[in-house]
C-alpha cells in the first residue's frame, strides 16, 4: 500500500490529520500553550548571529578560523541547523517518508510513528549528544593547551570543567536567571507573543554558577546512555518557564524536552563565549588549531597545488 492508495481509502482529510499530528509532535506545551519548535530554533539562530565568534573575534583577527575555539561555535551552530532542517524536511516530505516505511512492510500506524514521535525523540537525542560532545571537546582541547589538570588524572569531567573555569578566573562567575530570560526574549522572533510577556512571570532572580550549567548538561546527556535514568541528584533550576526538576539518582529524567535542550544549549554557549573571551584576553597571541580542521585544511591546500 502506498500513500496514493491510503488517500483513496481514508481520504485527504486523514492525510491532513497526519500533518496536524506532526505539528503537535514537533511542538512543546509551555504555560498552557503550544510553542512550535521552529520558533525556538529561530531564537537560537538569532542568538548565534550576535555571537562574538564571527562578528568580533574573526573579523578583528582575534581568532584564526582554524582555531578550535572558533570551530567550537561553528559546530554548535551547524548541529543546531542540522537539527532544525531535519524537522523541516520531515514535515515537508511526510508523504514520501510514510510511503517508504510502507514499502518496507511496516503498518500505517508504525509509519506515522516513525516520522512522528520516534523521529522527534531520535533527532533530539542526537542533537544533545553532539552538542555535549562539542562542549567536552572544548574542555579537552583547552586542557591539552594549558594543562589545568594533569592528563593522567582520574578526576571526573565536572572537575575538568571547574578547573578550566578556575584557570581563566571565572570559577565563581555566575549568570543570573533573569539574564538568561533576557537572552531568550531578545532573540525570540515574535516579540508580541504571549511567551515573551509571560516567560519571566514571577521569576526570582537567582545566580546560576557556570559550573552548574555543565552539571545539568552532563546529567541530561548521561541519562541518554542509561535508558533515561539519572545517575545523580541535582536541585531544581527554574529559568523562566523552563524548569529543570526531578533529577534524582536512579529516577527517570522528565526534563529533556526540546525546550529544555535548546534553552540549556543557548545558556552553555553563552558560558563558552565568556570563557573564550577570557582566554583571548590572557593569551592574545595563542592560536590553538583544531586537529581535524587543520589536517583537512592542509589536505585541501595540498590538493590545490
Amino acid at each position: 500500500m502506498n500513500i496514493a492508495e491510503i488517500t483513496g481509502i481514508i481520504g485527504p482529510a486523514s492525510l491532513n490529520e497526519v500533518r496536524e499530528h506532526l505539528d503537535f509532535v514537533y511542538s512543546y506545551e509551555l504555560g498552557g500553550n503550544r510553542i512550535c519548535q521552529s520558533k525556538i530554533f529561530e531564537t537560537l539562530n538569532s542568538f548565534y548571529t550576535c555571537l562574538d565568534y564571527q562578528n568580533k573575534w574573526l573579523d578583528d583577527g582575534l581568532l584564526d578560523k582554524l582555531d578550535f575555539r572558533f570551530q567550537t561555535f561553528a559546530r554548535i551552530e551547524m548541529h543546531t541547523i542540522a537539527y532544525h532542517l531535519s524537522i523541516v524536511s520531515t514535515k515537508n516530505d511526510v508523504e514520501n517518508l510514510i510511503n517508504e516505511c510502507l514499502s518496507l512492510g511496516y503498518s500505517l500506524e508504525t509509519a506515522i510513528s516513525s516520522v512522528g514521535a520516534m523521529r522527534e525523540v531520535s533527532l533530539r537525542i542526537s542533537f544533545w549528544d553532539r552538542f555535549f560532545y562539542t562542549v567536552e571537546h572544548f574542555v579537552q582541547q583547552m586542557n591539552a593547551k594549558y594543562t589545568f589538570i594533569d592528563n593522567t588524572s582520574t578526576h571526573s569531567k565536572k572537575h575538568y570543567f571547574q578547573a578550566m573555569l578556575d584557570f581563566f578566573g571565572v570559577g565563581q562567575e555566575v549568570i543570573r536567571t533573569k539574564e538568561i530570560v533576557k537572552l531568550f526574549k531578545e532573540n525570540y522572533p515574535d516579540k508580541n507573543s504571549w511567551l515573551v510577556s509571560k516567560i519571566d512571570g514571577n521569576l526570582k532572580d537567582r545566580d546560576v554558577r557556570l559550573s552548574k550549567l555543565y552539571e545539568y548538561a552532563a546529567a541530561l546527556r548521561n541519562s541518554l546512555h542509561n535508558n533515561g535514568f539519572s545517575n545523580k541528584t541535582l536541585n531544581n533550576l527554574d529559568i523562566g518557564l523552563c524548569r529543570f526538576s526531578g533529577i534524582k539518582k536512579g529516577e527517570f529524567i522528565d526534563c529533556l524536552s526540546v525546550f529544555h535542550v535548546l534553552s540549556l544549549s543557548l545558556v552553555i554557549t553563552e558560558a563558552l563565549q565568556r570563557i573564550t573571551q577570557k582566554s583571548i584576553n590572557m593569551f592574545p597571541e595563542d592560536v590553538i588549531y583544531d586537529p581535524f580542521t587543520k589536517k583537512l585544511d592542509d589536505h585541501v591546500n595540498n590538493s590545490n597545488k
